[in-house]
């Protein structure tokens, strides 16, 4: 039977400053409802905040905590909230009616879901979910901060146009990180998943790292951004849809290729290193801009389709620096030396500046000419 929180105990009051007919601040005392282990499971069916001050335990499949309120506050202060295993029900559970649910604090472990909570606004800050189906679901215009979630089938997944900052996911099977659109992604870390960060459309990803994972390592959906991130020793290093932008990113040592951009996406001032695929690949109407690919096990640039544009790129010690499969790209003021087989395979149907020696470059007419060293970097 689960129970509702009018037979809580009141364990303390925050003050909270309220703006009194526009004139001032006035303070009221917000009461701070302790959630014991005989309450479970329990209903919140009234806005406020709840704490949970001891570690609780639900040892019967089903959910411990049901939101049926706007306005929820969960804080964890030292306490945590346990399962019976990954078949039980979940930890902290709102339905879509509801919004603006905060968690803070604490660790939630053991349940089929740790937090979900398919409303508006909801927040998830400093919590560390670990040992469960489904770290943490969360809906639109969600933020979350400081999360550390591990040991899960599949990680944090949030709606569209959410937030998530310094979170930290590993180890998590399927995947470690799904965005919805219109989101931003900063300075997270995935790692030991299966794909890493999977980002929707129109979604920045900005300043985080995945590495060790199975799949992926950043996948962009349309339209969205990736800069100054880094992904390594993951199947793929990073893949990005049709009309996205990559800029400043490393991607190195990764099973296969480095960088996978589909149609129109721009790369700038990116580098590939070490992969054991090519560098980076390119579909059609691309842009790669100062960009550079060392030592892969495939080409250093591999241009398959059409209508690209490949400038000012940097490819060396590759097995081929610029293989160009596809017809009408433009491949001009490029770099190339030291690959295996040979530095430029630029098939015909192209627009391509004069391949020669630095000695000469200062000489070529036309287009600027893609120079060739015999020796890496002289």
């Amino acid at each position: 039977m689960k129970i509702k929180v009018s037979g809580l105990r009141i364990l303390l009051s925050l003050p909270v400053m309220l703006l009194a007919c526009g004139v001032g601040a006035v303070e009221r005392a917000v009461p701070v409802r302790e959630i014991t282990p005989d309450d479970l499971p329990l209903v919140i069916t009234n806005s406020g905040v709840y704490a949970v001050v001891a570690d609780l335990r639900v040892e019967e499949p089903g959910d411990a905590l049901t939101v049926e309120a706007d306005d929820v506050t969960i804080l964890f202060e030292g306490g945590s909230l346990g399962g019976a295993g990954r078949e039980s029900g979940v930890g902290i559970m709102q339905g879509p009616r509801y919004r603006g649910l905060t968690v803070k604090g604490g660790r939630i472990w053991g349940w089929r879901t740790g937090i979900r909570a398919a409303g508006i606004s909801n927040h998830v800050e400093a919590t560390t979910v670990d040992s469960c189906a489904t770290g943490i679901v969360l809906g639109a215009e969600a933020v979350v901060a400081r999360v550390t979630v591990s040991n899960c089938f599949d990680g944090i997944e949030v709606g569209r146009r959410s937030k998530l900052a310094f979170c930290t996911v590993l180890d998590c099977s399927r995947r470690a990180l799904a965005v919805g659109a219109d989101s931003t992604v900063g300075a997270c870390t995935v790692y030991d998943s299966g794909d890493g960060i999977i980002a929707g459309e129109g979604t920045v990803v900005s300043q985080s790292v995945a590495y060790g994972n199975n799949g992926v390592g950043i996948r962009l959906g349309p339209s969205g951004i990736a800069r100054t991130c880094s992904s390594y020793e993951n199947g793929t290093g990073i893949q990005a849809e049709a009309e996205a932008v990559l800029a400043g990113n490393s991607s190195f040592q990764n099973r296969g290729d480095g960088i996978v951009a589909g149609n129109g996406v721009i790369v700038r001032g990116c580098s590939a290193a070490k992969n054991q695929g090519n560098g980076v690949v390119v579909d059609s109407r691309c842009r790669v801009l100062n960009s550079a690919s060392m030592g892969n096990g495939q080409a250093g640039f591999l241009v398959v389709g059409t209508g690209n544009r490949i400038e000012a790129c940097k490819a060396f010690e590759n097995r081929i620096g610029y293989l160009v499969t596809g017809a009408g790209n433009l491949i001009i003021g490029n770099e190339a030396g030291t690959n295996r087989e040979r530095n430029y395979d630029i098939g015909m149907g192209n627009i391509s500046g004069r391949v020669c020696g630095p000695q000469e470059a200062g000489q070529a007419e036309g287009q600027p000419p893609n120079i060739e060293y015999t020796v890496s970097g002289e």
